[in-house]
C-alpha cells in the first residue's frame, strides 16, 4: 500500500473514531477518552488505535470493538476493513512523572 493511501486512511480512521467518541459515546467509562494516534500495519489488516483515558476503559474498547469496525467501514468505502486493536498511551502519565520527579530534585 502507498504511504499517501495509508496515511489518508489513518486519518480517517482517526477523525471518525474521535467524532463518534466525543458524540455517540453513551458508556460513562468512555469519557474523557482521547485517541491519541492511529497506525494501519503495512498490509493495511491491522490497525492500532493509541488512546489516553482518565479511567480504565480496555474491556469496554474490546467489547465494542465490531461495533467501531463496522462504523469505521462506512467512512472509508474500501473493499477490505482493517481489525481494531486499542493500546493505551503511557506517554502523557509518564511524561508527568518524570515533571514531578524533576519538582522534587529541585526542591
Amino acid at each position: 500500500m502507498h504511504e499517501i493511501r495509508r496515511r489518508r486512511l489513518e486519518s480517517v480512521i482517526h477523525t471518525e473514531l474521535a467524532q463518534w467518541f466525543t458524540r455517540e459515546a453513551r458508556d460513562p467509562r468512555l469519557a474523557g477518552l482521547i485517541i491519541t494516534s492511529v497506525t494501519m500495519a503495512t498490509g493495511a489488516q491491522m490497525v492500532t488505535i493509541t488512546y489516553h483515558a482518565s479511567k480504565p476503559c480496555m474491556e469496554v474498547l474490546r467489547s465494542i470493538r465490531g461495533m467501531l469496525r463496522s462504523f469505521v467501514a462506512k467512512a472509508l468505502k474500501t473493499r477490505y476493513v482493517p481489525e481494531l486493536f486499542f493500546e493505551e498511551d503511557k506517554g502523557l502519565d509518564n511524561m508527568m512523572r518524570v515533571h514531578e520527579l524533576l519538582q522534587e530534585t529541585r526542591a
